[in-house]
């Protein structure tokens, strides 16, 4: 009964015929852009904010998503998981703004899902994370958790909780990148004269410095193989 009482919602609130299907595998909600099926995870703490978090998400990819337009599929494979999480706080800006009602569900709906922690933060210093992860955050819970962020990342977070169209979406993923790639090259400049003068004093630190220089790849590279959840 609770399947056809959400997919009537799902089909009322984007206005097309929407099918709801639920997943005991489903480890997130999902839509896909080709069936027009919204799938729903079977948590044992699905509470109806949740459930209502979940379809309404959903709907507003249905609605809004940037990636069934073909001009933008380019931008969704270049920024890979940087663009997922612009593209999520766009949908979820737009459904919000088009009903107003939803703001409160998203709220408690996220704050049930953080309880549970359903995004992986227990035991997890948030500053240690990636930008595009603690962006993910900022736009879902930021509400909830103090989200850290530096310099200009905080403009960053600022222009995501405003981001409202396809185009804001890519400017901001192309700006955030070239920012990332900007600190990583100067990290990596740091790191190249830190150990000249570090070999001029002592050749023992050598594998130490290399180690470094490899940990501020790995930090580049979680722009690409962050896995966004909701």
């Amino acid at each position: 009964m609770k399947q056809k009482t959400w997919e009537l919602y799902s089909q009322i609130l984007s206005q097309e015929g929407i099918r709801l299907e639920y997943s005991d595998f489903a480890e997130t909600a999902s839509f896909n852009l080709d069936t027009r099926i919204v799938t729903i995870p079977t948590f044992e703490y699905m509470t109806d904010d949740v459930t209502q978090l979940f379809v309404s998400h959903e709907v507003g990819h249905a609605k809004y998503s940037t990636y069934k337009y073909p001009e933008y599929q380019e931008y969704a494979k270049k920024y890979k998981d940087l663009f997922n999480v612009v593209e999520d706080a766009h949908i979820e800006n737009k459904i919000k703004s088009d009903f107003h009602g939803l703001k409160s569900i998203f709220r408690e709906g996220y704050k049930t899902l953080h309880k549970e922690n359903f995004f992986g933060l227990e035991d997890v210093a948030l500053d240690s994370l990636s930008l595009t992860s603690r962006l993910n955050l900022y736009a879902k819970i930021g509400h909830i958790v103090d989200v850290p962020f530096e310099g200009r990342e905080n403009e960053f977070a600022v222009r995501l909780k405003g981001v409202s169209s396809k185009k804001e979406v890519v400017q901001l993923c192309e700006d955030i990148l070239n920012f990332i790639e900007e600190e990583y090259k100067k990290e990596q400049e740091e790191n190249v004269s830190s150990s000249d003068e570090t070999s001029t004093n002592d050749n023992s630190h050598k594998c130490e410095d290399k180690n470094s220089s490899a940990n501020s790849g790995n930090d580049r590279a979680d722009v690409s193989t962050f896995t966004e959840r909701t």
